[in-house]
């Protein structure tokens, strides 16, 4: 097995394990197993994708990477998978309620008062 493969499949598991315990520290036990079953699958999901995107990096790459340049890449590449998670839910729930970019804009302008 080559070494970034190795990189990839410890940095997963072990970013698996990390956040499945900050969840737990800091939300505390689940509420129901479907809840708990539904947000370790979605940090599964981040993990291993995070980990096949550093993976793919690393072995893309002409010399090998060190572990703490595989482990920053990691993090950086989870982060940026959470922020755009978030925002999708965050855009696709404010689409649910009725919350249009085109009726903000809207309601911004007729607030506004004409000072000209």
């Amino acid at each position: 097995m080559k070494r970034h493969v190795k990189q990839a499949l410890a940095c997963s598991a072990l970013g698996l394990v990390v956040s499945i315990a900050l969840l737990f520290a800091f939300l505390g036990p689940p509420a129901s197993g479907g809840g708990a079953s539904e947000a370790i699958g979605r940090l599964f999901a981040m993990t291993a994708i995070a980990g096949l995107i550093c993976g793919w990096m690393a072995g893309r790459s002409g010399q090998a990477w060190a572990w703490p340049k595989f482990a920053g890449v990691y993090v950086l590449v989870c982060v940026g998978l959470l922020v755009v998670s978030t925002f999708g839910r965050a855009h696709a729930a404010s689409a649910a309620l009725g919350f249009q970019p085109e009726t903000q804009a809207a309601l911004l302008i007729a607030v506004i008062p004409d000072v000209a």
